[in-house]
This record gives C-alpha cells, structure tokens and sequence, in this order.
C-alpha cells in the first residue's frame, strides 16, 4: 500500500520548468569584456556611409559599435586593431584602427548588444 501511495505520489507531482533559452536584449549599451585578452573573433563592416562596425565577441555575441569617424577599410578582410582600457575591455574609452592605415583612428562612441549583421540587414 505505501509502494502505491508513493507512485501515485510521484506521478501527480508537478515537473520542473524547463528553463527557457537565455536571451538578451537588443541594442542596450554595453562593454565587450576580455577584449584584452583575444576577446574579439571577428567583425564586418557596418551599412555603405555610416560608422558602425559589428564585432563578434569570443562568446560568440554580435555588438555594434559606432566609431567617432571612417576608419577602417571596406571590407572585413582588413584586420583591426584596437586598444583597451587597463581592465581589458572594450568600451568607449577604446580605440580602433586598420592595421593597413594604423595613423587612422577612431574612438568608440557608443557599443550595443546586437543581432549577427546578417540578421541586421535581413531584418530592417
């Protein structure tokens, strides 16, 4: 009779929530941490005219980050460069440049959490 009780105990007990996928918003301000130390994986260039690049953080997390100015070539194939603070991060204290024209550089205004570019301009 107990052996019954506790089956039919188990079987009516409520299942854990599954946890739902972890999202983050879009387009908060923010900072890439550990930039310092090979933080960046990859980056494309933003819309023709503008100042925006989309980074890729090693956590595999896009961010788009609006430059004070045109400072890196066309295309993505250019490898960047980019300084941070003493902490390592990435942030609007920072500064980016190509490494073909490294006299070039521009300051980060502003860094936003973001979709991948394609989805970017799939999107909008």
């Amino acid at each position: 009779m107990l052996t019954t009780l506790l089956t039919l105990l188990a079987a009516t007990a409520p299942l854990p929530a599954q946890e739902a996928p972890q999202t983050r918003p879009i387009g908060v301000e923010t900072q890439i941490s550990f930039a310092a130390n090979g933080g960046i994986r990859d980056w494309r260039r933003g819309p023709e005219d503008s100042n925006i690049v989309y980074l890729q953080a090693r956590n595999l997390r896009w961010y788009e980050v609006t430059l004070t100015g045109p400072c890196l070539d066309n295309t993505s194939f250019e490898p960047m460069v980019y300084t941070t603070g003493p902490g390592g991060a990435l942030d609007r204290f920072s500064r980016i440049s190509s490494a073909r024209n490294p006299d070039l550089v521009c300051g980060v205004e502003s860094i936003k959490t973001s979709l991948p570019p394609e989805q970017m301009r799939a999107d909008g």
